[in-house]
């Protein structure tokens, strides 16, 4: 019975552990774009539908760089954009699946801020077995919803981030 208990107890330890290392390799990956490719002291946009360890690592670790204002929106933040808000040049995308980025476009795209000639990186935070098709699909709403067409997206597939635009 107890070692059961322990093996047990090792088993979600170590499945934590992974999880936290897949979260920062997937961090590391999105500030690195970010510092390539986001204008430095440019607004960057970061929106979610959900609450996740992701996006608070990953607003962290641009935070400390202090290069770009950050605005965020959510669930629980209000979408509301003064008329005379400067366009929006960069935008990072948390999302889980299709009708979440459809979701997500549709509240950015409301915004007097919203540029569909901004930088969009959009991050999907769950594994998906076929990676590319959820891409297409995510690219695809971008550009019917809001015209966005400067897209890279980040799918996390087992062991690997790939990279699609």
């Amino acid at each position: 019975m107890l070692v059961s208990v322990l093996a047990l107890v090792a088993a979600q330890w170590e499945n934590r552990t992974i999880q936290q290392v897949e979260q920062k390799h997937l961090v590391s990956c999105v500030v690195t774009i970010v510092q390539q490719h986001f204008p430095v002291g440019r607004s960057i946009q970061l929106s979610s539908t959900g609450d996740d360890d992701h996006q608070k690592s990953l607003l962290e670790a641009i935070h400390r760089l202090e290069l770009w204002p950050l605005q965020v929106t959510g669930p629980t933040r209000s979408s509301f954009s003064p008329p005379n808000m400067e366009k929006i040049c960069s935008y990072i995308i948390f999302t889980r699946s299709v009708k979440d980025i459809t979701f997500q476009t549709k509240m950015l795209y409301a915004r007097s801020s919203w540029d569909s000639r901004g930088l969009f990186l959009i991050v999907v935070t769950v594994k998906v077995p076929n990676s590319e098709e959820l891409a297409l699909s995510t690219i695809r709403e971008l550009w019917e919803i809001g015209r966005g067409y400067n897209v890279v997206v980040v799918v996390q597939q087992d062991d690997l981030l790939n990279l699609y635009t």
